[in-house]
């Protein structure tokens, strides 16, 4: 929550690892920009190289609503999964609208900007990977498993 989020953001500061500035603007509320510093980003170095990259946890709670969706009618199979592809579409619709935001990111070096569009492609190709297999799924429930 943003308790949390300030509350690093001030750690950070508090380190070195970030500086704040106030932006006090005519008509709008008062805005307080971060930024980080040298020993900042060397930190972030050293923490990029150090750790070794771990693969993603497989954790998807869908999954575990369908595995204990075998008793449902049809109908109301067909709705959780609907649901699932609403809630997919929506997530992937906010993720395009943050790239859509990001494009004209300051500051940024082509190869920052390359390495931030390819984490956009990840993150596209999965909800687009979801919702194929959610297709394939109803096409099988609605053309192998008519009401038994």
């Amino acid at each position: 929550n943003n308790n949390q989020i300030y509350k690093a953001l001030l750690q950070l500061c508090s380190d070195g690892l970030l500086t704040s500035e106030t932006q006090h603007r005519d008509g709008a509320p008062t805005k307080k920009l971060y930024q980080i510093t040298d020993k900042g980003r060397s930190v972030l170095q050293e923490w990029v190289v150090s750790t070794p990259p771990e693969a993603p946890e497989f954790k998807k709670p869908f999954l575990i609503q369908m595995a204990c969706a075998g008793q449902l009618e049809t109908a109301q199979f067909e709705e959780l999964v609907l649901k699932y592809q609403q809630e997919l579409n929506a997530q992937l619709i906010m993720q395009q609208e943050k790239k859509r935001r990001r494009k004209d990111a300051p500051g940024l070096t082509k190869r920052e900007k390359f390495i931030e569009d390819m984490i956009f492609d990840n993150i596209f190709t999965f909800y687009h990977s979801e919702l194929q297999w959610t297709q394939k799924v109803l096409h099988g429930i609605r053309n192998n498993f008519r009401e038994e």
